[in-house]
């Protein structure tokens, strides 16, 4: 097998058609002989506990599934239009695609953490369009905007504004104005909430934001999910393998590819930080590692043209191939 086997094979647009076909196949089965029923604390400040939710479960899946769809995309959209991000390839859609679809948690039922991760994929694309641009007010508002209604729905999403801050640092786009934009847009997504409060009556549910979440270590979990480890831990794994890729290739990157690289990499570990530490939250935030993780392995198995990097690509496919039809079996 050629060196360059998997750079033909991430210009193939077969790729697209077929990750799709396949994760649509997938989230019908998860759905149909699967059915996942979550039990996440509710941080959200506009929405009920999910028991009350007024969507049938099949109405729930479909959501849920055009919700992935549409991030998956965002995100391939996002890689192919940004010079900074090296990788011109379609890895990114099909690693999330597969990270997605292969757990029945992600895709059986309307899952709040693919929304954050869409929210999130919508935040990077607004970061990665202030790189070297003068005015760059309006995109700091415009991603403190996104992250201020992804903290409506989970409180503790607004942690990632300093994040962003380090991001917008790394884009050379942080600077006294861009800083106050990013408040003024949190200020503007409350005053837009709580105004929507009082003139229409949308009801809020302020008693959520103060539900703590759970410190409920994986290593500590009295009765741990054994079938969410399967997926956490060999995720964990590539996104380690892809952080250290990354880190050791760095000085053959331009300087806005290292910039990139650098974020996407401290939003990565941010990510597994927060699995490790809030495990029965991690349905949330696996959506956002699989984000990150999508981006990282596409940038590894893109520009790393060796016999072991290819054998490596299809031991991953098979590895949640193979946990995607236990599960179905074990259903």
């Amino acid at each position: 097998m050629r060196d360059d086997h998997l750079n033909k094979l991430a210009d193939n647009n077969i790729i697209i058609y077929l990750s799709i076909g396949i994760f649509l196949v997938a989230a019908f089965l998860s759905f149909r002989f699967m059915p996942i029923l979550e039990n996440i604390s509710n941080h959200s400040l506009i929405l009920p506990n999910q028991d009350s939710w007024k969507l049938s479960p099949l109405s729930c899946n479909i959501i849920n599934t055009v919700i992935i769809l549409f991030g998956a995309l965002l995100l391939q959209r996002m890689n192919s239009i940004f010079a900074l991000i090296r990788s011109r390839s379609l890895f990114p859609l099909l690693f999330f695609l597969l990270l997605e679809g292969s757990n029945p948690s992600l895709t059986s039922t309307l899952n709040l953490g693919n929304l954050l991760s869409f929210i999130l994929i919508l935040s990077l694309f607004t970061l990665f369009s202030s790189y070297q641009k003068e005015q760059t007010q309006r995109h700091a508002f415009g991603l403190s905007l996104y992250i201020g209604f992804g903290t409506l729905l989970w409180s503790p999403f607004i942690y990632l504004i300093p994040i962003f801050w380090i991001g917008m640092y790394q884009m050379r786009s942080l600077t006294g104005k861009t800083f106050v934009a990013t408040l003024l847009g949190l200020i503007t997504v409350g005053w837009l909430i709580l105004s929507a409060h009082w003139i229409f009556g949308i009801t809020l549910y302020s008693e959520n934001l103060f539900v703590p979440l759970s410190e409920n270590h994986i290593y500590e979990s009295q009765s741990p999910n054994y079938t969410q480890l399967f997926y956490i831990f060999p995720t964990i794994v590539l996104g380690i393998i892809s952080v250290i890729n990354n880190l050791y290739n760095n000085f053959n990157d331009k300087t806005r590819t290292r910039a990139y690289n650098g974020f996407i990499n401290i939003l990565l570990i941010v990510a597994i930080i927060a699995i490790i530490i809030h495990f029965n939250e991690s349905n949330i935030y696996l959506p956002v590692l699989n984000t990150c993780i999508a981006l990282q392995a596409a940038h590894l198995f893109t520009n790393t043209k060796n016999k072991p990097t290819i054998v490596l690509f299809y031991i991953i496919l098979t590895l949640y191939f193979s946990l995607f039809l236990w599960n179905l079996l074990q259903g």
